[in-house]
């Protein structure tokens, strides 16, 4: 009989419900604002020096659960339509992604929600919102109201889309924080200047920068910054892999 534990059992499950992403020549909404050098790697299908560990997986379904939680809550909320899980695309720039919620309500406005799981600590140590996950809303926003989305048969939205919404939840104590993000053309314009920095690496055959060292505050040396230690490319990164 094959030794039996819940840890298993649970790691087992996850491992079934993953579904790795295939490089498919695209750039990500989600990555575009991050690191690009990650960015590249993964646009290469490098194979990833640092696997995330059980419990890194645990925890990221663990959020998958809360979003389609807080969507399936929207989707019953009276007097709306919410549409989830869209696929958009700004062919232009080769960018395709997924949202999270996007919203009509009966008076002919949109609005799009993207939904971003935290532990309660990040509310007291970190600037909310995040500014890379501004910048993604924003590349979401800007398909949207260019190009519409094709699984829902959504058309261009154009000016009935002005704002969204990045709504951040702790998985621990359950604290819900809402912030607005209004549609900006400055913003649009960043998006297709980071596309054009990973275009030129990847016609060049060469690698971004690596993100630059911080200073700990505690003892003043320089160190990696912290998203390094979440990489999945981190030995390969650091250890000079061209």
């Amino acid at each position: 009989m094959t030794a039996f534990s819940v840890a298993d059992a649970v790691d087992r499950y996850v491992e079934s419900q993953e579904t790795p992403r295939v490089p498919d020549g695209t750039w990500h909404p989600s990555a575009i604002f991050g690191c690009l050098r990650q960015a590249t790697y993964a646009a290469r299908g490098t194979p990833e020096s640092d696997p995330k560990q059980p419990r890194d997986k645990r925890i990221l379904r663990v959020g998958h659960m809360f979003h389609e939680f807080v969507q399936r809550a929207i989707w019953a909320y009276p007097d709306v339509t919410a549409y989830c899980e869209l696929h958009i695309a700004i062919p232009p720039l080769k960018v395709t992604g997924s949202l999270d919620v996007l919203v009509e309500f009966d008076d002919g406005r949109w609005e799009l929600i993207e939904l971003k799981t935290i532990n309660s600590k990040a509310f007291a140590y970190r600037d909310l919102p995040k500014e890379d996950h501004v910048k993604q809303v924003s590349a979401y926003m800007a398909a949207l109201r260019e190009f519409g989305a094709e699984n829902d048969y959504i058309e261009p939205l154009h000016d009935r889309l002005q704002r969204a919404r990045i709504v951040y939840i702790s998985k621990d104590d359950l604290r819900i924080e809402e912030f607005t993000v209004i549609h900006s053309e400055a913003r649009e314009v960043e998006i297709a200047e980071r596309v054009a920095v990973l275009e030129s690496h990847r016609a060049a055959g060469t690698l971004p920068d690596r993100l630059p060292d911080t200073v700990d505050s505690k003892t003043g040396k320089p160190r990696h910054d912290w998203r390094c230690g979440y990489c999945v490319y981190a030995t390969t990164c650091w250890e000079g892999a061209a």
